[in-house]
């Protein structure tokens, strides 16, 4: 009992200094059993100075007393406690303290309390610290997966502009005979071909491309083998004049016999001044193809040749939706 009287003394004593009236917050005993930790709230208001005193009975110690602001900022912990004088705490914000009494001994400990708050003027002197336990219900959301959308990148890609000159037919050791290699690119899934010579060729190619442009049908294009590709657009075609014996052919040994005038194997051939087709060949990887010329005019000639290839390659984006998560607790709040 002398130990309660010397503390209020000492408390009054520091209020008194500061010429502020103060209000008693608790001021009470609390059991606490061995290895049972108990927790206290109070709220206080912005502005108030809270003067904390504790002290065990009969000389004991308790192992820890902590104060935090709710929900876990620390603002000051004593271990190994017998016990606290006179501690004060500036409140920033309305706030809700935690006080806890943890007890390792074996034997209860009795903790005397005693909490002040002084407020900072008469607008927060009624302040109500009592707490109140409420449900709170918070909402969060997960990402859960639906579904895959099939995603395809189509690209037109220009494989061959290349022009070649084949000798006259009169020419010694098949020199009339010509090969152009090209790599169809991977994923290829159809593909056009042009060729033309001399300057037939040229100005059906120019004609070609200014009515492409015109059309609109690719807006920004300028290739009118796009068109072709798409299936929208037919190039001019002509016969008469200096033709052009061509093959497309597929493997290296077949352009060996094609070179050298043996019988040799081919899957697609025309014979035109001017021409153009569609191959809806496709392929997984990429393809060496070669595209045999044989010249039978009386004069070498000039062959020009476009292949353009489109590509696709297929991909897989995940589809989801945002899934509320309803989650229920229950939190400390000021009691009106």
């Amino acid at each position: 009992m002398r130990s309660l009287l010397l503390i209020v003394l000492l408390t009054l004593t520091a209020l008194a200094s500061t010429g502020q009236d103060s209000i008693v917050v608790v001021e009470k005993s609390i059991r606490v059993a061995s290895l049972t930790p108990i927790s206290e709230y109070y709220g206080f208001a912005k502005g108030d100075k809270v003067v904390f005193n504790f002290w065990v009975e009969k000389g004991k110690e308790m192992k820890d007393i902590t104060v935090s602001e709710y929900p876990n900022t620390v603002k000051f912990a004593e271990h190994t406690v017998e016990k606290i004088e006179n501690k004060v705490i500036e409140i920033q914000r309305n706030s809700i303290f935690r006080i806890e009494y943890n007890n390792s001994n074996i034997l209860p400990r009795i903790v005397n309390v005693r909490i002040l708050r002084i407020p900072k003027d008469a607008s927060t002197r009624s302040f109500n610290t009592s707490v109140k336990w409420v449900e709170r219900t918070d909402t969060s959301f997960r990402n859960e997966q639906t579904g895959y959308q099939v995603k395809l990148d189509t690209s037109f890609v220009e494989v061959l502009n290349t022009s070649v000159k084949v000798n006259s037919k009169s020419s010694a050791d098949n020199t009339h005979r010509s090969i152009v290699e090209f790599i169809l690119p991977a994923n290829t899934i159809r593909w056009a071909y042009w060729l033309g010579v001399g300057d037939k060729g040229k100005e059906a190619y120019e004609q070609d491309k200014m009515k492409y442009i015109e059309s609109g049908f690719k807006k920004g294009d300028t290739n009118p083998l796009t068109g072709v590709t798409m299936g929208g657009l037919t190039m001019t075609q002509i016969k008469v004049g200096e033709n052009m014996r061509y093959y497309f052919i597929s493997k290296p040994e077949e352009t060996q016999k094609f070179l050298n005038g043996a019988g040799f194997g081919q899957f697609r051939q025309g014979d035109m001044v001017v021409d153009f087709g569609l191959m809806n060949y496709s392929n997984k990887n990429s393809m060496q193809y070669y595209v045999g010329l044989s010249n039978d005019n009386p004069a070498s000639v000039n062959v020009a040749l476009r292949i353009l290839a489109v590509t696709v390659i297929k991909g897989y984006e995940s589809q989801g939706e945002n899934v509320p998560i309803m989650s229920t607790s229950r939190v400390p709040v000021h009691e009106q």
